[in-house]
This record gives structure tokens, C-alpha cells and sequence, in this order.
């Protein structure tokens, strides 16, 4: 394999590379953008909050121990937590990809200088 060859593909592995950041950050048929993983997680989040706060009211009123409202309050919304971290997780699972994406960019990109300056091609 020449070495050119050797360039046009670390070229090719970029352009893909690229290809997925966008989509990993614009969203695509298949998944949602970056900003809309984010509005999920804090939509998630502040309906957990509500129907927290809404729990804790109704066990003070019930007239429950005050040190028990806390942790009972957190069981009885628990369909609420466990929606707020899911969106939690997907969200930064995307984080993640897009961190490890940019690595790659970055690694293709040293290559490709690298190869350039070995060859003196400009």
C-alpha cells in the first residue's frame, strides 16, 4: 500500500468520523439532538421535583414522622426518579460519545499532519 493510499484513507476515517459527530450532535432519524437529550433530561428532572415535592406535602399532611417523609416520599415517586435517570443517562451516554468522537478527530487529525509533513506535502 503507497502511502498516499495510506493518507486517503486516514482521510476517509476523518470525513466519517465527522460525519458521526454531527449526527451525534444534530440527531439524525434514528436519534435525537444533543438539545433535545438535554431538554428531556431537565423536562424528567422537573417532573420528578413536582411530584417529590407534591409527596412530601401529602405525607406532612398525613401527619407522618418528619425524619420518615424524606425516604418515603423518594420510594412512592420512584417511577418519576427512574424516568429523570434514564433521560440521565442517555444524556450523558451522548456526552460520551461526543468526548470519544472528538478524541478520534483529534488522533485523525495528528495522523493526517503527521503523514503530510513525512511526504512534504502541503
Amino acid at each position: 500500500m503507497s502511502d498516499f493510499d495510506d493518507i486517503t484513507k486516514i482521510r476517509k476515517d476523518y470525513m466519517a468520523k465527522l460525519v458521526h459527530l454531527k449526527i451525534a450532535i444534530e440527531g439524525d432519524d434514528n436519534n435525537k439532538s444533543y438539545k433535545e437529550l438535554s431538554k428531556a433530561m431537565a423536562e424528567e428532572e422537573v417532573a420528578y421535583r413536582v411530584a417529590k415535592a407534591k409527596e412530601y406535602l401529602k405525607l406532612k399532611l398525613e401527619g407522618i414522622q418528619v425524619t420518615l417523609i424524606p425516604t418515603m416520599a423518594k420510594g412512592n415517586v420512584g417511577k418519576e426518579l427512574l424516568a429523570f435517570k434514564v433521560a440521565e443517562a442517555i444524556f450523558h451516554a451522548r456526552r460520551e460519545n461526543l468526548k470519544r468522537l472528538h478524541a478520534n478527530l483529534d488522533a485523525l487529525r495528528s495522523l493526517l499532519s503527521t503523514a503530510k509533513s513525512q511526504m512534504d506535502i502541503r
